[in-house]
């Protein structure tokens, strides 16, 4: 990967975009859980997609202008069992769902996909996975949320957006916090947790 010669944002102003992230998978596994449309599955793939390479991003292995969950503080979110589900399901993803690639002919991956490079291309039973990948990702938010907020000053924010996600996607409401909405409430949300 080539290294950005750009900065990265600041926690505050990246926290915006992992707000969008959240939301908008929420909005699509809600969705999904009522009507299983092709958008709806569409869209849990696009937003699952960034919000898998935010848990397993690095600030090591990283372009700059990545935001990745270390910016927020956080180390050790993923265990080992759910980094290696992540890994699978990104890798699927970008074949089946953001790519245009051979990997998706059944044919080519009956051939290659014992392969080291095919092992994680497979294609996933998407209609069963598509929750497993939405709860998986919550869960995560979920670690972030419950750190404690003396250490981890991000845990506060990510518990309101943890309960906001689950909330939406469960269907307990339709309607979305006002301090995780537009930029104005979230910062001033932030400030009022001394978050700068």
């Amino acid at each position: 990967m080539t290294k950005s010669m750009y900065p990265s944002l600041t926690a505050k102003d990246a926290f915006l975009h992992v707000i969008y992230e959240f939301r908008y998978l929420a909005e699509a596994g809600k969705s999904w859980n009522i009507q299983k449309t092709v958008q709806a599955q569409d869209s849990i793939h696009l937003h699952s997609r960034a919000i898998i390479e935010f848990f397993i991003g690095s600030k090591k292995n990283r372009d700059k202008s990545d935001v990745v969950v270390q910016d927020f503080g956080f180390i050790n979110i993923v265990a080992k069992r759910q980094l290696n589900a992540l890994i699978k399901y990104k890798a699927s993803l970008e074949v089946h769902s953001l790519h245009i690639t051979a990997w998706r002919d059944t044919n080519y991956r009956k051939i290659y996909g014992s392969t080291e490079h095919g092992k994680n291309r497979a294609r996933q039973k998407w209609n069963m996975k598509n929750y497993e990948i939405v709860e998986l990702l919550l869960e995560l938010c979920r670690k972030c949320s419950v750190k404690n907020s003396a250490i981890y000053p991000w845990a506060i924010p990510f518990k309101e957006l943890y309960e906001a996600t689950s909330n939406l996607y469960s269907g307990k409401t339709k309607k979305w916090p006002k301090q995780l909405t537009e930029k104005n409430d979230v910062n001033k949300f932030l400030e009022g947790l001394n978050i700068k």
